[in-house]
C-alpha cells in the first residue's frame, strides 16, 4: 500500500469530515516519531498493531560472488517487525 492508498484508507475508516491534508500531517508526525524513537531507543509501539525494533546485525565475513574475494561487513543496525497478538492471529 502506498502513501496515497495508505491516506484514502485512514479516510474511510475515520470520521469523513477530517481533511485529506490533516491525514497526511499526522502520517508524517506518525514517521518522524517512530523514526526519532528507533534512534533513541531502539523501540517503537504502535498499538494494536505491533512493535518495531531495532536489531543489531553482528560483522561478519562475506564473498564478493564476482571475484571471489573476503570481505569484512561491518555491524549494522536493521528494523524489524513483530506484530501483536492480535495481528498475527488475524493473520
Amino acid at each position: 500500500m502506498n502513501k496515497h492508498k495508505l491516506v484514502d484508507t485512514v479516510l474511510m475508516h475515520s470520521d469523513k469530515t477530517l481533511p485529506r491534508s490533516n491525514v497526511e500531517v499526522v502520517l508524517k508526525g506518525l514517521a518522524k516519531a517512530a523514526l526519532a524513537e528507533l534512534v533513541k531507543s531502539g523501540e517503537f509501539s504502535l498499538p494494536g498493531v505491533g512493535r518495531f525494533v531495532v536489531k543489531v546485525k553482528k560483522p561478519r565475513m562475506a564473498r564478493n560472488p564476482h571475484t571471489g574475494a573476503s570481505v569484512a561487513v561491518p555491524e549494522k543496525r536493521v528494523a524489524g517487525f513483530r506484530p501483536f497478538k492480535e495481528m498475527r492471529e488475524a493473520l
